[in-house]
């Protein structure tokens, strides 16, 4: 009996040895081939890559491109900011003028250079530091808001474009620039509709993980890779279809692209205007008025309470947008647009924050194109015209903040 016993743990024994032998055989296949697929994806993507550079396919820009120069401006702000007193000022391509480069911001610090020149008590430097950029939303400005309590601003000017509204607008929206929130604000982000511009938990996750290790350069590189590979693609197929005898490896600029443009824009002699449908796709929602709960308000009161709980004033203003060019086409509509500018105002005034309102302040021949950016002609600009409106909103808190030591 014993040795029956003996015998049949020995089997057993040896059937669980050969268990686990089996199991350890089964792992190591999988990792050899999770690790071929790996290899193999690598050199396929270097070898793209060789192809690419081979054929002279130019870089094209990238989200992470707008993360990199905005995170040079927030150091190069943080280097010469301000004190005792310091403005922060928030805008898209709305706020600068081409092609010199200067933005609404420069015009508020001359505009307000002039005015401490003629008030003695002030005498200190209050100019604002800018960080403006093209395609920004307010969705933008909350991602970026832990860089902007770096700054530590006494008072943060905050432009909000009508263009935010727009479901088009916000597709384009930098949804890499969740990855500057740190975590401790994700309670506020992860109530927030994220979801309006494509953002799910698993990116917001991914791309902190990216930059807490410091594989920025890394995810650009990849990115730019990766849209480099798509104008590739479009150039060939192009020339396929255009049978071309030399391929110009070069921006795709097919026919769905060339048609989409045209309904963007059409020529008059004060410059590109924008069509009825490209004006709808960019204003429509605000022109037919949004409620109090529209995602991008959301946004908007999650941000200026973050910066009132912060001791940090803010100054939110409505742009200027070519309301003559929306009359002319029929698309001008006061109460809807009344009803938009009163929940924005609204949100503003709940977060303790001040108002202005610049949407109708300029004529058609202030703007330049049809996406309602701003021309540098005229004495005075259009920039120095919004810099005079909103300089006395800054002055009179900096006159709050620095009288104890005036």
């Amino acid at each position: 009996m014993e040795k029956q016993s003996t015998t049949r743990q020995g089997t057993e024994q040896g059937a669980e040895q050969s268990t686990e032998k089996d199991a350890q055989s089964s792992s190591i296949a999988v990792l050899g081939i999770a690790s071929g697929f790996v290899v193999g994806l690598c050199a396929t993507a270097l070898l793209l890559v060789s192809i690419l550079d081979r054929a002279e396919v130019p870089k094209t820009p990238v989200g992470l491109d707008a993360m990199h120069h905005l995170d040079i401006s927030f150091q190069r702000s943080l280097a010469r900011r301000p004190t005792p007193y310091s403005t922060v000022f928030l805008g898209d391509s709305l706020a600068a003028v081409s092609p010199v480069h200067v933005t609404t911001a420069d015009w508020v610090s001359n505009t307000l250079a002039r005015t401490i020149g003629q008030d003695p008590g002030l005498g200190k430097s209050i100019a604002p530091m800018g960080i403006v950029y093209t395609g920004l939303s307010v969705y933008s400005h909350f991602f970026m808001s832990d860089r902007i309590l770096e700054l530590e601003p006494n008072t943060v000017v905050l432009e909000f474009n009508l263009f935010y509204f727009s479901k088009w607008w916000l597709a384009r929206e930098r949804k890499q620039f969740v990855g500057w929130l740190p975590t401790r604000t994700w309670s506020d982000a992860l109530r927030l509709p994220l979801y309006e511009i494509g953002l799910s938990t698993d990116r917001i996750l991914y791309y902190r993980a990216l930059l807490s290790a410091r594989q920025f350069d890394s995810w650009r590189w990849v990115e730019q890779q990766q849209a480099r590979a798509a104008n590739g693609y479009w150039s060939l197929a192009e020339y396929l279809e255009d049978g071309s005898s030399s391929p110009a490896i070069q921006p795709s600029r097919n026919a769905h692209r060339r048609e989409f443009l045209k309904k963007r824009a059409v020529h008059t002699p004060a410059g590109p205007r924008a069509t009825a449908f490209y004006a709808d796709q960019l204003l429509g929602k605000a022109l037919r008025g949004v409620e109090l709960d529209h995602p991008a308000l959301q946004v908007l009161s999650t941000f200026l309470s973050m910066m009132q709980r912060e001791g940090i004033q803010t100054i939110t203003f409505v742009p200027p947008h070519n309301i003559d060019r929306l009359e002319s086409l029929g698309l001008a509509n006061d109460e809807g647009l009344k009803k938009t500018l009163a929940a924005i105002e609204r949100t503003v005034a709940e977060s303790g924050g001040t108002f202005v309102d610049l949407h109708d302040l300029l004529s058609d021949k202030y703007f330049r194109d049809n996406m309602d950016h701003l021309s540098g002609a005229g004495s005075p600009n259009a920039s120095q015209l919004i810099a005079d409106r909103l300089a006395p909103f800054v002055l009179e808190d900096a006159r709050r903040v620095l009288a104890p030591e005036s």
